[in-house]
């Protein structure tokens, strides 16, 4: 009772004190008695990650409290401070436990918050750090445990404290001490509550990111365009199965192909999707391919760790993500599955926008990945290490050079390839590899954009066992991606080009003449010789959609890779004029030489397979470019038949569209040099008349070069080689191919008037 009465003359007493000061002072006595609310510090500037950490240590371990055992434990952590105070990490735990003699090994995961002491204990705002800090420890754990081939997984909760020294301003040393209860089961010794208390004590060094980093000022993000930070690339490397028995890895040895397309969405994160294919036969088995489409995250470590340096020449991205397989042997057939992938990307800067990558990864597949590894377990395992070249976009530089008002000048170029294409099938049988040949013309309608065409020729294919040729037209579209950051006028010694487009021709083989088709898609690295030239190397692959392969689908796929030459016409289209025909305006010309017709090359008496020829024709220009020439020609292939010897009179009359290559190229008038050079394309009609045979009237198509030398304004002589393509009726004796043609070299006169 008397507790109770003093009690009430406290609060009396409290409150006349409250009064008598509310009547002293403004505002209410509560504002001077209790204490204001802490100040939560922060940092000057925060975002994601910037105050990241990584540090690892060993130490021992105790669990239970009646004869304790030491074991040995080791830690990895990696964790955030989201404020000076409050942050959180992830920490992986193993080592062994020992119990009343049993020791178990032990995998443990935790997820822990983490309290900065000091920083609480520290007035102001704004936190520095200081050269020893003490941290709290809260969390909880999911274990995993092994003893005797039994496996048995728990959980736990625990608390901690560390204590951490600063060697310099990015590495520490800590010492910490944790106390916690786990389940039974990671003990694998039973009590009757169904936990243990342990301890652990580990020691170790750490590694946290400078708060100061160095950051590059981008442009704002608004300028950019979505194709900033695009980037496509290709690999190719080993594989193996590592989850089978170490005796049989060679055996295992496999090839992994792979070509990818992401997106940078800025200086840290990117995404990727990968189309894979992998091959791997083991000795004795029937081989497995597979092809897989993977989606995987990007992280640049080195821009996390060191800050942001799009300047920097050699950088690490790590990769984690999920793929979908489909792979096949002849046994089980095509079956499905799903993988989970992870690894790192080593980058080395070769150019603004082209690395080299080298990618060591690991992808673990379900079981129907690898069909022959029924003695393996539910996973098949396949580490692998992939080396090859990545192109990525920045905007930023084609923003600099717009706003300089560097944007290129559309030009054109013309180039001829040569090189082998084989199909997918046969590439290790060389007796299925074609010679293949090009000539094109490129229009590049922007410094970065051009459109080609071309006439691909392909020799000597074979498809079971039968050869035959192929003759098609190709459209691509072309995208220089060195050239959208230099432009048309870069002077760096290599250029990288993407192309896809399509083809429309003919191909002939076991006398039959089939529609042939296909789309198409490659890359093109060009080497820079001079201002004008350049050496290039253009692997593709290509998808038949000829006849030809009607109710098969094998042997469809092409690849195909060739080396060429290419000229760029540099001169600015309004720097000349061209618009004026030349003073002599029109031409004549007069001409004769000796050539080859393919239905007598094969006769057997030599003077029959050469043939001769005469031709007259006339030409007018329109202007300095492009003009219009027709002809008449008469054409003499002896033949012999039977014991009968006889000559086949092949009358044609011409018509082409005639340009002036030199003017073209170079830009400027070309009447007063002594060398000129004119191009002829058009359409021919034929006649082969002679007395062995009834006369045939058949149509073709004519091409040839002029190469002319100037004795005086109006007198030239030239040099014409010429190619003619006739319909194979031309021909009566030998007429089941799909078409007869000419080669002519002539030498003439030409008088301009």
């Amino acid at each position: 009772m008397n507790n109770i009465r003093k009690a009430i003359v406290a609060a009396f007493m409290a409150c006349a004190y409250v009064a008598t000061a509310n009547a002293q002072i403004e505002g209410s006595a509560l504002n001077y008695m209790l204490q204001r609310p802490r100040v939560a510090k922060k940092w000057k500037q925060k975002t994601y990650f910037d105050h990241l950490f990584v540090d690892a240590g060993l130490g021992t371990n105790i669990m239970g409290t009646r004869h304790p055992e030491f074991g040995l434990t080791a830690d990895f952590n990696i964790g955030d401070w989201f404020t000076p105070e409050h942050g959180a990490r992830i920490n992986i735990n193993g080592g062994k436990w020992s119990t009343r003699g049993l020791k178990a090994k032990y995998l443990d995961l935790s997820l822990d918050y983490l309290l900065n002491i000091t920083a609480i204990a520290q007035p102001g705002t704004y936190y520095e750090t200081k050269r020893f800090e003490v941290y709290g420890i809260a969390g909880f754990d999911l274990a995993t445990s092994n003893h005797n081939n039994v496996t048995k997984y728990g959980m736990g909760i625990h608390i901690g404290l560390r204590g951490q020294y600063a060697l310099s301003d990015n590495f520490y040393t800590y010492l910490e001490s944790r106390y916690g209860l786990m389940e039974d089961q990671i003990s694998q010794q039973m009590t009757w509550h169904g936990y243990r208390p342990f301890t652990t004590l580990t020691m170790g060094l750490g590694y946290r990111l400078p708060f100061v980093r160095k950051n590059y000022e981008n442009p704002e993000r608004g300028k950019h365009s979505i194709w900033d930070g695009i980037f496509v690339g290709g690999m190719v490397g080993p594989a193996t199965l590592s989850n089978a028995h170490k005796a049989t890895w060679g055996d295992f040895l496999g090839v992994r192909q792979a070509a990818s397309a992401g997106k940078w969405f800025g200086p840290y994160h990117g995404a990727r999707f990968t189309l894979s294919s992998t091959t791997i036969r083991p000795d004795n088995q029937w081989r497995t391919k597979a092809l897989s489409s993977q989606f995987e995250y990007l992280l640049n470590l080195n821009n996390l760790i060191g800050g942001v340096d799009p300047e920097r020449y050699v950088w690490i991205n790590a990769l984690a993500g999920f793929s979908f397989n489909r792979s096949s042997d002849r046994i089980d057939g095509i079956k499905s599955s799903w993988g989970f992938s992870g690894g790192l990307q080593g980058n080395i800067r070769l150019s603004r926008g082209l690395a080299f990558v080298i990618e060591p990864r690991v992808d673990s597949y379900t079981k129907n990945f690898m069909q022959q590894d029924r003695v393996f377990k539910k996973w098949s395992v396949m580490p692998s290490l992939l080396a090859g070249f990545m192109y990525t976009y920045h905007d930023r530089y084609a923003i600099e050079r717009r706003e300089a008002g560097i944007h290129g000048i559309p030009k054109a170029s013309i180039s001829i390839a040569g090189g082998l294409a084989s199909t997918s099938t046969k590439m290790k049988q060389t007796d299925y590899w074609m010679p293949v040949a090009r000539i094109s013309y490129t229009k590049w309608s922007a410094a970065s954009h051009g459109v080609r065409f071309s006439l691909d020729g392909t020799m000597q294919r074979r498809i079971e066992d039968k050869r035959y040729s192929k003759a098609v037209g190709a459209f691509d579209w072309l995208a220089d991606l060195t050239a959208m950051n230099y432009g048309t006028e870069n002077t760096k010694w290599l250029s990288i080009r993407s192309v896809i487009g399509f083809a429309v021709g003919a191909d002939y083989g076991d006398h039959k003449s089939y529609f042939s088709a296909d789309v198409h898609a490659g890359a093109q690295g060009r080497i820079r010789l001079s201002s004008t030239t350049g050496l290039f190397i253009e692997p593709q692959m290509a998808y038949e959609l000829s006849d030809r392969f009607m109710h098969r689908n094998w042997g469809r796929v092409t690849p195909r890779a060739l080396v060429g030459l290419d000229y760029t016409m540099n001169r600015d289209k309004g720097s000349s004029d061209l618009k004026e025909a030349p003073e002599e305006k029109n031409f004549i010309t007069i001409g004769g030489g000796a050539g080859f017709f393919s239905g007598s090359f094969s006769e057997l008496h030599a003077q029959h397979k050469l043939t001769y020829n005469v031709q007259a024709g006339y030409g007018h220009w329109f202007n300095g470019v492009h003009g219009v020439h027709g002809s008449v020609s008469e054409t003499f292939a002896k033949r012999g038949a039977n014991g009968l010897s006889y000559t086949d009179h092949i009358t044609a009359v011409t018509a082409d569209y005639m340009m002036n290559m030199r003017n073209a190229i170079t830009g400027e008038q070309s009447d007063d040099r002594l060398f000129q050079i004119t191009g002829m394309l058009g359409a021919q009609l034929s006649v082969n008349s002679c007395d062995m045979h009834k006369t045939k009237v058949v149509p073709g198509v004519h091409a040839a070069i002029q190469a002319g030398f100037r004795l005086s304004r109006h007198f030239e002589i030239y040099a014409e080689p010429a190619a003619v393509v006739h319909a194979k009726s031309i021909d009566q004796v030998k007429d089941q191919e799909p078409a007869n043609g000419e080669l002519k070299f002539s030498i003439g006169t030409k008088l301009h008037f």
